[in-house]
């Protein structure tokens, strides 16, 4: 099957910008609705669920139907992701990987691959590698983790300390290993999210 994975990667890239800009959007023209709410919900599962399966195929390394299996966890696992999150109340933590943090994940695959980065090419030649990398990012979007959002950050530092460790981290993984550093990222990003949603339930209940 013929990709071209550096083009759909700077594709998805477009879209993750677009997606990080277009709720201030929306709430700074007074152009909010239900329906455009769905209507994000539907271009999201398209370009954060629906294109990275199909380009992570494309890197499968057996032929046939068994190759399909990996992709489908992540748009089933994208769809009820959407769903869920449509019927949670707002909040400024994510029940779960958002979808648009997952396209990153699976983008710096597709770029380290494009850059023909050895250690993934040489991972992704197993089939039981090929098919842990959704799965685990599948149960990431339907799990209960809570996960700071690195969208709505408030002004200070102080206030923000998670989201510019998150920042920082990629920065220094970029310096390190650069063809990886995508996925490291996200994968710190988990990590962070873990420690954050562990010390504030402490916190919490330290105070109750």
């Amino acid at each position: 099957m013929i990709a071209d994975l550096f083009v759909s990667s700077l594709l998805i890239v477009a879209c993750l910008f677009l997606d990080f800009f277009d709720g201030a959007v929306a709430r700074a023209l007074n152009a909010q609705s239900e329906m455009g709410k769905e209507l994000d919900s539907l271009a999201d599962m398209v370009s954060f669920g629906i294109a990275p399966a199909y380009l992570y195929y494309t890197l499968s390394p057996v032929d046939g139907w068994m190759g399909y299996i990996p992709p489908i966890f992540i748009v089933a696992a994208g769809a009820l992701r959407l769903a869920k999150f449509n019927t949670l109340p707002s909040s400024k933590y994510f029940k779960g990987l958002a979808i648009p943090a997952m396209a990153y994940f699976m983008l710096g695959i597709l770029i380290a691959m494009h850059f023909e980065s050895d250690f993934l090419r040489s991972a992704l030649s197993h089939y039981s590698i090929y098919f842990t990398i959704p799965l685990f990012m599948a149960y990431m979007m339907i799990s209960p983790l809570e996960m700071f959002s690195l969208k709505d950050v408030n002004k200070g530092i102080a206030k923000n300390k998670w989201q510019m460790v998150c920042f920082l981290q990629f920065w220094v993984w970029l310096i390190i290993f650069p063809k990886l550093a995508i996925p490291i990222s996200v994968l710190v990003y988990i990590l962070l999210s873990v420690v954050e949603s562990n010390l504030r339930n402490s916190k919490e209940g330290t105070i109750a």
